[in-house]
Parts: C-alpha cells; sequence; structure tokens
C-alpha cells in the first residue's frame, strides 16, 4: 500500500519526466471531482424522495429508516474525503504534487477507508431490512435476514478495527519523520475487505430470486421485480472489477492518480 516503504514511496517521475507544481497535469482530476458531484447529487435526490415518500406513504419509522439515515450520511462523509484529497491533489501524477499536499492527501486517504465500512454496512443493512419486510410472510425467511445482519455485522467489526490500526502509529501513513512503525500485512486486508463485498453483494443478489419466485402474483409481475432485482448484479459485477483495481493500485507507481478508479468504483 502506500506506506510500503514509508509515505514518500511511489513519488519518483519515470525517467526524463521533469514534474511541473505549478501547473500539474489533470490525469483524472476533473473526472473524480464530476463524478463525486454526480453521484452525490443522486444518492442525495433518492434519500430526498425516499424521506418524502416514508412521510407521505407510512411515517412510522422503522428500523430500516434509521439505517439508511445512517448509511447516507457515511456516503455523503466518505465522499467529502475524496474532494479533500482532489484539493490535495488527488488525480494528479504523485510526483506533481508538494510534499506538504501530498502527506495531507495520505492522511485524508486514510480516513476514507475507516469510513468505507461502516458506509458499506449500513447501506446493505438496509437493503436487507428491507428485504425482510417484503418477505416477511415468510417467517424464517425474514429471520434468517435479520440473524445474516447480525453476522454481516461481526464481521465488519474486526475488519474496521484492523483497518483502524493497520499501522502503529497510524500517523506513519501520511508522516514520513515517524519511527519504529509496525504494520499488518495491507495486501491481506484488501483482500478480505474486497471478498466481504463480493461475498454480501452476491447473496443481496441472489436470495429474493427464489423467495420472489414463490410469491403469489401473476407472472408478470414476478418478471418485473427480477428485473428491478437484477440491478444488484451490477453492483457485483463492480466490485469484483474493484478488486482486480485493488490489486493493480497495490502495486502502484503512481498512487495519487492510480486510487481515483477505485473512488468511482466505491
Amino acid at each position: 500500500m502506500w506506506n510500503s516503504t514509508g509515505p514518500d514511496s511511489n513519488r519518483s517521475p519515470p525517467p526524463g519526466v521533469v514534474p511541473d507544481f505549478n501547473n500539474p497535469e489533470d490525469v483524472v482530476w476533473t473526472i473524480n471531482v464530476v463524478v463525486m458531484a454526480i453521484r452525490d447529487a443522486l444518492v442525495t435526490a433518492f434519500f430526498i424522495i425516499r424521506i418524502y415518500a416514508k412521510i407521505s406513504i407510512n411515517p412510522k419509522i422503522l428500523l430500516e429508516d434509521y439505517t439508511c439515515a445512517i448509511a447516507y450520511f457515511f456516503i455523503i462523509l466518505y465522499t467529502a474525503t475524496i474532494f479533500t484529497m482532489a484539493h490535495y491533489g488527488e488525480g494528479y501524477h504523485a510526483w506533481e504534487i508538494r510534499l506538504p499536499e501530498y502527506y495531507q492527501l495520505l492522511k485524508w486517504l486514510y480516513a476514507s477507508t475507516v469510513i468505507y465500512c461502516p458506509a458499506a454496512f449500513f447501506t446493505k443493512a438496509t437493503i436487507l431490512l428491507l428485504m425482510a419486510r417484503v418477505f416477511a410472510v415468510e417467517e424464517r425467511i425474514s429471520k434468517a435476514i435479520h440473524i445474516f445482519i447480525w453476522a454481516l455485522l461481526v464481521a465488519y467489526i474486526p475488519l474496521q478495527v484492523i483497518k483502524t490500526v493497520v499501522c502503529i502509529p497510524i500517523s506513519s501513513l501520511w508522516d514520513p519523520t515517524v519511527r519504529d512503525v509496525h504494520c499488518i500485512n495491507q495486501r491481506k486486508v484488501f483482500f478480505c475487505d474486497v471478498s466481504l463485498a463480493i461475498l454480501t453483494d452476491l447473496i443481496v443478489l441472489l436470495v429474493p430470486i427464489p423467495l420472489t419466485w414463490r410469491l403469489r402474483m401473476p407472472l408478470r409481475k414476478k418478471i418485473k421485480i427480477l428485473v428491478l432485482l437484477s440491478a444488484g448484479g451490477v453492483a457485483t459485477a463492480v466490485t469484483v472489477f474493484r478488486t482486480y483495481k485493488v490489486a493493480q493500485f497495490l502495486d502502484s507507481g503512481d498512487l495519487t492518480a492510480d486510487f481515483v478508479v477505485i473512488d468511482i468504483l466505491t
């Protein structure tokens, strides 16, 4: 990862390239900012629509309403860290960012990795709780979904702790003056993270299919529901591709430009 040999690693320009600190090349900076702005706008729009629908149809606050609000908070917070990283140079070549800005970027990169877990958990918990309510007539299925949510929480808590204290002292991730550093194998941490994401995405995608087929409704409605649920397959495909990009990023020679793709896929 970025501190494999200290925060100053992965900053050497290619042979013959002279860094331009005053006018760095816009590799993917604009794309990053535009995509994040659109994502924030869409997430906020859907969140407002959900609140409006909730107030109009059933004002009673349910558990999934709380998890949805918490998920929205962490998603916006995660995007805020990306905007901050862009402010410090994410999207430019690492060798065209001055050291003070580069160290600040690494600090916010660490913050984004810490925020990712709760954002992912509460988003999936919301989807699963809605699923449990839709299939509440199947008591065993609904109970199994709730058990899975608790299992998911149990899986995410140690992962969150590990990602938070991946290096001791934590400041060694962005401060090259820190000595006596002890780090966990960050490659394994990354792949544990993405493996959990793929597994849970697959479960969220596949579980509703047989349950929907058993519902007493016209075939046309069943197909419509399955088509909507199949959209979750896109999320799974994105997660798999993100895993591939993470594997490349771990050996990146241009961290600040290469990480943008992972930001967008997240």
